[in-house]
């Protein structure tokens, strides 16, 4: 494999070769997912490109434009793979593009058991470690009281709304209730008035003599 030296980032690679950085993310998982070809990473574990990469990702999206949905990822893999058979390209293995390693934590490498343990027992440190516990617990403190202090006030808010509701209601079904006992009682005094106008219509026609009352 020829030396490679300057490398091209995702958003350099993407616009060279004229597509979204999300597509050739895309087509490097897929490429890596049938175990076609592998792309190098950074110590920030980045995906970074080189110029065979790019020879690589060229033919590949020539091969989606001019197949389109007529074909796979898979079968575009074993056509990569054809070509570089023939010596077209050289497609990079899994082992030879491992994982950056995670960064070792210095200050643990620096410092042993016995070392630590004097720092813990250091009456300054503990100190310092109350300090630190205090400070945490007065503003975890202050934020659950801030919460519960807006907690209540939405739920004063909530109780004063309701008790208006409620009110609102009742008076609304007094009112309701007055304007049907007005109504009811207008119409027992039109009744007791036509009952009453009766009575005396009868009394009147009961007062007249006999002989009117036969020939009335």
């Amino acid at each position: 494999m020829p030396v490679e030296v300057e490398f091209i980032t995702l958003g350099d690679a993407s616009s060279r070769l004229n597509v979204p950085p999300a597509t050739l993310r895309h087509w490097t998982d897929q490429l890596e997912e049938y175990n076609t070809h592998f792309v190098l990473r950074n110590n920030r574990n980045e995906r970074i490109y080189y110029e065979s990469d790019l020879k690589i990702f060229k033919y590949l999206r020539d091969l989606k434009s001019e197949y389109g949905r007529r074909t796979t990822t898979e079968d575009l893999c074993y056509m990569l793979i054809d070509k570089a058979e023939e010596g077209l390209f050289e497609l990079r293995k899994r082992e030879d593009a491992p994982m950056p390693s995670q960064p070792s934590n210095r200050t643990a490498d620096l410092l042993g058991q016995e070392d630590i343990q004097r720092l813990m027992n250091s009456e300054r440190v503990r100190q310092f470690m109350d300090i630190i516990s205090k400070n945490i617990k007065d503003d975890l403190t202050k934020k659950f009281e801030d919460k519960f202090a807006k907690m209540n006030e939405q739920l004063i808010d909530a109780h004063k709304k309701l008790q208006e509701a409620l009110n609102e209601g009742h008076k609304r079904i007094e009112g309701e209730l007055n304007e049907r006992d007005k109504r009811w009682e207008e119409r027992m005094e039109e009744r007791e008035k036509q009952t009453n106008e009766l009575i005396a219509e009868w009394r009147k026609q009961n007062q007249k003599p006999w002989w009117k009352k036969i020939f009335s």
